[in-house]
Parts: C-alpha cells; sequence; structure tokens
C-alpha cells in the first residue's frame, strides 16, 4: 500500500553500486564543474559530496516483484538502447536476494503518525 511502510527489508553491507546517488553541496559546486544523475564531476571536498555512510539516498531499482514485473521490465533504458532489455528475473534477484535485513525505522514512524501518511 506504501513504500514507506512495506519497504523494510535492506542489504546489510552498505555498498556503493554503479548508479549510486549523492547528496552534494551545490554551494561549492563551480560553475565549470558538472553534476551528473549519478556522480559528481570535480567535487574536490567531503564537505561537498556525502560519503554514503551518513545519508542514503534509497533509489528503489525493483521495488515489489507485482511492480517489477508489470512496470521495470517492459520499459527500456533512459541511457543506452543496448540495455533496454536488461531487466529479467535474474537482475531482480540479484537486488532481492541481498536484503536480508529488517528496519522499520521509517515504516514505524509512518504508522505512529509522527511523518503523516502521505
Amino acid at each position: 500500500a506504501s513504500i514507506r511502510t512495506s519497504f523494510i527489508h535492506s542489504n546489510p553491507r552498505l555498498t556503493v553500486h554503479l548508479n549510486t546517488k549523492y547528496f552534494c553541496r551545490t554551494s561549492v559546486i563551480k560553475s565549470e564543474k558538472t553534476i551528473r544523475i549519478h556522480k559528481i564531476l570535480g567535487a574536490d571536498s567531503y564537505r561537498t559530496v556525502s560519503d554514503n555512510e551518513n545519508f542514503n539516498l534509497f533509489h528503489y531499482p525493483i521495488q515489489s516483484l507485482e511492480y517489477f514485473k508489470a512496470v521495470k521490465m517492459t520499459r527500456g533504458d533512459v541511457n543506452t538502447a543496448k540495455s533496454d532489455h536488461v531487466r529479467g528475473m535474474d537482475y531482480f534477484t540479484a537486488y532481492d536476494a541481498p536484503c536480508t535485513v529488517e528496519n522499520r525505522i521509517l515504516a514505524d514512524l509512518v504508522q505512529s503518525g509522527r511523518l503523516g501518511t502521505g
């Protein structure tokens, strides 16, 4: 019903994936430097880009099996046509299998009403 209350399993290891997204302090990014969707070019300071230990931006590559089959598996890749058919059940399993740790922090906050239900 809600990703904030239903997505409670995670990978116990924080890994830097090819498609990791970062938080960055845009006020220190110079105009000649480039911010890309999955990387910050020219970031030269820990005060510019988060270390991914203190902040995480979760990009749900699979979501639920139902959603994955109905939506994710049916669409192409935004960057390259050669990757249009990479999202199969092997892809799903590679992301899903390591998620063995239950983390209810967000779900409990939402269910308690402290974050709202929207």
